[in-house]
């Protein structure tokens, strides 16, 4: 079983005063994505499941979109990526039906409603694929985050002490957030 890919995509949401247009990831993206990369800090990074600043590593992600593994939807703001969510399954074994949810939004694109819409987006395309649950994994200080998922109908499902290493080798705490992508449809709204 496969991600599905929409095909209504590009599409053009008019958030107040900021208007993006969502589209799929492609590789015609590549340049765009290491920009955005750039701006991230490295905290940021550090929600993201890979580090998207290396070339390999992109084109490894193309690969598990072109698999089907991932599914991906760009946020561009006059041109420029600002945010990205992705899906990511692993379509074999006993949980092929969970799937995890990364989204990250620039700092020029924060406070705006970015980041709910990404994952609006990602959970209707996820519940499209059959999936049934959608976990969230983030440090315990991206308190910000674990809001926003929690205004969304995700709950705390599990507290991992010292799970992550920033490139300092710093350890964090990780937080690991769930929910039901079926139940998730009234926390989310509507565009």
């Amino acid at each position: 079983m496969t991600l599905t890919r929409d095909a209504a995509y590009p599409i053009e949401c008019a958030l107040p005063d900021f208007p993006v247009v969502l589209s799929h990831m492609g590789s015609r993206d590549i340049e765009g994505i290491l920009r955005f990369a750039d701006q991230l800090s490295e905290h940021d990074l550090l929600f993201l499941r890979r580090d998207i600043r290396q070339l390999e590593v992109l084109e490894d992600w193309l690969m598990d979109i072109d698999s089907g593994d991932v599914l991906t939807i760009l946020a561009k703001h006059e041109g420029e990526i600002v945010g990205e969510s992705s899906v990511h399954r692993d379509s074999s074994g006993w949980s092929a039906h969970v799937a995890e949810l990364r989204v990250v939004v620039s700092e020029v694109a924060r406070g705006k409603g970015l980041g709910k819409l990404l994952t609006r987006e990602a959970m209707k395309l996820a519940e499209r694929s059959s999936i049934e649950k959608m976990m969230a994994r983030m440090t315990v200080d991206q308190k910000g985050a674990i809001a926003v998922f929690g205004n969304l109908g995700f709950h705390r499902e599990a507290l991992m002490r010292d799970h992550v290493k920033d490139l300092q080798g710093k350890s964090h705490d990780l937080v690991v957030m769930s929910c039901k992508v079926g139940d998730s449809s009234e926390s989310l709204g509507t565009p």
